[in-house]
């Protein structure tokens, strides 16, 4: 299906460019220029969510992951606005840092995005503790809440909530699917009114002896 879909928009980009040729000018096929563009990256990061079966696992240190992550929330999402404090410095996980920022992200804009329905501009909150031999990623939004009747289904693939072309219903399956890989967990606690709090649980894996940090 998403190869058929970029044949479909490979081959349009070729039908405009024959327009371009015969003379024809004008905003329009700008923006139907664009509009292929966008679609043709959706459809690859589409593929990219379903086919990724691996992650590379390295010990880095768990403040490098969170500021990208908050770096591809502020380029996916420009303007949202995310309450972090407590990255640990210290503390290191077994992460393959792009896409485990990726799944993190994807969270926080949810987050915001779900903010911003509910008609308020509360920043998201992101936090980090510990649990344990766990480390423990906090995400809080301001939201309306997930319905009941939702709740069993946010994981799921192309499943979403939103009447927007730009949502896939892709990104909650994206996440969990990565974090996992992680050998972590994620679930959810709501209040209708009152927002959302995704908790997502990594293994720790030690303690940096460098910049004066000891066990």
């Amino acid at each position: 299906f998403i190869h058929g879909t970029k044949n479909e928009i490979l081959a349009s980009r070729i039908l405009i460019s024959r327009i371009e040729k015969n003379g024809y000018q004008g905003k329009e096929l700008d923006d139907l220029k664009l509009m292929m563009d966008k679609l043709l990256t959706r459809m690859e990061r589409l593929h990219g969510a379903i086919s990724s079966r691996s992650v590379h696992l390295d010990a880095v240190p768990i403040e490098t992951v969170l500021e990208e992550a908050l770096r591809k929330a502020e380029r996916a999402c420009p303007g949202i606005l995310i309450d972090a404090s407590g990255f640990m410095e210290c503390i290191n996980v077994l992460a393959d840092t792009d896409n485990l920022s990726e799944a993190l992200s994807n969270i926080l804009v949810n987050g915001w995005e779900a903010t911003l329905s509910a008609s308020r501009s509360d920043p998201v909150q992101l936090a980090v503790s510990l649990e344990r031999l766990w480390v423990s990623i906090t995400i809080q939004d301001n939201g309306t809440g997930i319905p009941k009747e939702a709740q069993h289904r946010i994981w799921e693939p192309f499943y979403s909530s939103k009447n927007s072309s730009s949502n896939w219903g892709m990104g909650m399956y994206f996440a969990r699917s990565i974090i996992r890989m992680h050998l972590g967990s994620v679930r959810f606690e709501t209040r209708m009114g009152r927002g959302t709090r995704f908790i997502i649980l990594l293994p720790r894996y030690d303690r940096r002896e460098e910049n004066g940090c000891q066990d």
